[in-house]
């Protein structure tokens, strides 16, 4: 496994004039200062030890503890602002999001073990997509200039595709995708985590964008190119990857693949020895921290099927020789999803960046990429609030800063990897009520989707924004439970929400379901219609994935076994 060596630079951009890793190596044990500012000099990345735990064992993976959002107002033993500073003393100014040392973090409390995904399911549609029952019009305008709160718009694409569908404003990812990207600036790029939505349609408005990709199988690799996508901006991250999905990525020529452990090193080694040719590389490492999250999905500290662990990862870098048609080039590191606050996305970066360049001058590996993965989230439950792009913003300027005075980042790429915070906002699962039921005490509507189309509010236990529409305000506000067809009761697409009690035709949408929706879903119980994926762009709606339908489903299936009826006279013909 090669540190170095002539290889194309990493989703279309210039690797920079900058050589291997300068300085000698170091005992990959080595503690040192977190990443931080300095008037002068490189930066010298580490990881701050926390005072001891027992239980631990000594080394960096130790006592390292998830970063928390920091308490607001005062409390128990917390000095406020005037008791901190001197009678007449100047006020300290305020540090970007994410300044500041990270043992000052507030400790994590204990998260719940809720981590679940819920599924969703179809129906029919005009326009070749399948038969429906008609819905009755409704008229409203677009609240805000939002077409997907606009009444009109949701009753026109109800009446045109059927219902249940997935409906996506194309215009809202496109703004989101500037937004982020002006707010991140010119020194860090984004590559978009397919996983999120793989819409054909979503893939190529963000390759025109001129976007990257990070794919996570053979599929998405193929839709990724599909969608135009060159190979210079495809990189590959996956626990689990075939040896088909290897081989499948070494053949197309991606910018990078993101390796997650020796045996998989050892198998990718096959493949590229086997075509003849050099493949890059970076190691996902699982660091000894995370992102404290509500609902652990992807974070948190500890044992993990992700990445090298740190102790392993330096292993593998003081062995690369038996590997030699790999040559690592960088870094990965993916600990956290949906994360709102900006200060622990600033502070979780500035630790990731760290960390690669003492691991890079430690065992001398040029960084062509370090990848701090995604986790920009969106806001679900009532409450939370949008993730704040300006002080996202004054946080990364200073680490870029950071960056720019340590000489083993003159030219790296550093890359986020955004799904959710893209495409998450811009969808919405549009379902029709059926009828309305009491029993015990508790109101149920009864609509034409469930999750098996939007698994996500039943797996993860947090249930969406669902939006009622239809003639008129309707009376007074209710509790409602909103149930879908299923013969489960875990198909409950909202435990109870506030709304007018709906009437038959109504529509019921579910909001921020533009991500881990469509896909991440279980269409095939109870051999429901499929939905239909509906765009609107620029004052027009148009079909996007054609459901299958159930004769088609059926069309693929086959019974080798089958046998003719054995033939058998009814008992009542017998004679004795």
């Amino acid at each position: 496994m090669r540190a170095g060596g002539a290889a194309r630079p990493p989703l279309g951009r210039r690797a920079g004039g900058r050589g291997p890793g300068t300085g000698g190596s170091r005992s990959g044990r080595r503690r040192g200062r977190g990443l931080r500012g300095r008037r002068r000099g490189a930066l010298r990345g580490g990881l701050r030890r926390q005072p001891g735990r027992p239980g631990g064992r000594d080394g960096p993976d130790r006592d390292e503890r998830p970063l928390r959002p920091r308490p607001r107002g005062g409390g128990p033993g917390r000095r406020g602002p005037a008791a901190r500073r001197p009678r007449g003393g100047r006020r300290r100014p305020r540090r970007p999001a994410g300044g500041g040392r990270l043992g000052g973090l507030a400790r994590p409390v204990a998260r719940g073990a809720g981590d679940r995904e819920v599924p969703r399911r179809p129906h029919r549609r005009a326009d070749g997509a399948g038969g429906r029952a008609p819905v009755r019009a409704r008229a409203g305008a677009a609240r805000g200039g939002d077409p997907l709160r606009s009444g009109e718009l949701l009753f026109q694409a109800a009446r045109r595709f059927g219902t249940p569908l997935y409906l996506y404003d194309l215009d809202a990812v496109e703004r989101r995708a500037a937004a982020l990207r002006a707010a991140l600036g010119e020194r860090f790029t984004l590559a978009y985590a397919v996983k999120a939505n793989p819409s054909l349609a979503v893939l190529s408005l963000l390759s025109r964008l001129g976007l990257g990709a990070d794919v996570a199988s053979r599929g998405e690799l193929r839709a990724a190119r599909a969608a135009g996508f060159p190979p210079r901006r495809i990189l590959a991250t996956g626990p689990a990857k075939s040896e088909a999905d290897l081989d499948a990525l070494v053949a197309a020529r991606v910018s990078q693949i993101h390796v997650e452990g020796t045996e998989e090193l050892d198998r990718l080694e096959a493949v590229a020895a086997r075509r003849g040719r050099v493949v890059r590389v970076g190691l996902r490492l699982n660091p000894p921290w995370g992102i404290a999250e509500a609902r652990t999905i992807i974070g948190g500290p500890g044992a993990k099927k992700f990445g090298f662990d740190l102790p392993s990862a330096r292993r593998a870098l003081a062995s690369r020789d038996r590997w030699p048609h790999l040559s690592v080039r960088g870094f990965q590191v993916f600990n956290a999803s949906n994360v709102l606050d900006a200060g622990l996305l600033v502070e979780n970066t500035r630790r990731v960046l760290a960390l690669a360049v003492r691991l890079a001058r430690a065992f001398d590996v040029p960084l062509e990429t370090v990848d701090f993965g995604g986790g920009l989230g969106v806001p679900y439950a009532p409450g939370e609030r949008s993730l704040d792009l300006g002080r996202l913003s004054a946080g990364l300027s200073e680490v870029a800063r950071e960056a720019e005075r340590e000489p083993l980042l003159d030219g790296t790429r550093l890359v986020f990897e955004p799904g959710r915070f893209l495409v998450g906002e811009a969808g919405v699962y549009v379902t029709r009520v059926l009828g309305t039921k009491r029993s015990r005490g508790v109101t149920y509507a009864l609509v034409d989707g469930g999750v098996h189309h939007l698994l996500r509010p039943a797996l993860i236990g947090t249930p969406h924004p669902v939006e009622r529409f239809g003639d008129g305000p309707g009376g007074p506000s209710t509790r409602v439970v909103v149930a879908g067809p299923l013969c489960t009761s875990l198909d409950l697409l909202h435990p109870g929400v506030a709304m007018p009690l709906p009437e038959p035709g109504d529509l019921l949408v579910v909001r921020v379901a533009g991500a881990y929706g469509y896909t991440e879903s279980m269409p095939l119980f109870l051999s429901h219609e499929w939905p239909a994926e509906v765009g609107h762009s620029r004052g027009r709606l148009a079909l996007l994935r054609r459901p299958p339908g159930a004769a088609a489903l059926l069309a693929a299936q086959r019974d080798p076994f089958r046998r003719p009826p054995a033939t058998r006279s009814h008992p009542s013909a017998r004679r004795p």
